[in-house]
């Protein structure tokens, strides 16, 4: 039995559509029939670290225990930070997304000022998991990204037999 077909970490490699929604209310960017889409890559794939998600969670609790209000607004710019940081490890290019009149590129720049055009959401990053997948939390583009990086069935759907 050949297990290439049950190569997850190789098909994690094929970036994804992701069709960005606005963090305020939940609605998709589009242009008549045109969605904002960021490509997005598996965190299983063997070029993306896993655990970002968790540790910024982590890091959010452990300041939730502090009382200074100092230390908390430090720990969540760290957060942004990490999510930030997540995020643009699993990027692999933009659909219909402009800055300036110009379409969006995956350098550096370009990525990191997409990424920190919003703040992320508390309310996403403390809920738990086996919620209600229908209401809308306010994730950030950062948050958006990372979930769908995270989603498995994403990948595993297209290389793998039913």
């Amino acid at each position: 039995m050949d297990f290439k077909q049950y190569d997850s970490r190789t098909a994690a490699e094929n970036p994804q559509p992701l069709k960005l929604r606005n963090p305020a209310n939940g609605e998709f960017y589009q242009d008549g029939d045109k969605f904002a889409i960021v490509l997005v890559i598996g965190s299983h794939a063997r070029s993306v670290q896993a655990g970002i998600l968790e540790e910024a969670r982590k890091k959010l609790n452990t300041t939730k225990s502090k009382k200074k209000k100092d230390d908390e607004a430090k720990a969540l710019a760290d957060v942004q930070k990490t999510l930030v940081e997540g995020a643009a490890r699993v990027i692999r290019g933009f659909e219909n997304i402009e800055r300036e009149g110009r379409p969006l590129s995956t350098s550096a720049e370009d990525v990191n000022w997409f990424l920190d055009l919003n703040f992320l959401s508390v309310k996403s990053l403390l809920a738990h998991e086996g919620g209600d997948d229908d209401e809308w939390l306010g994730d950030s583009f950062a948050q958006q990204i990372l979930k769908a990086s995270n989603d498995a069935s994403a990948y595993l759907g297209k290389e793998l037999p039913t």
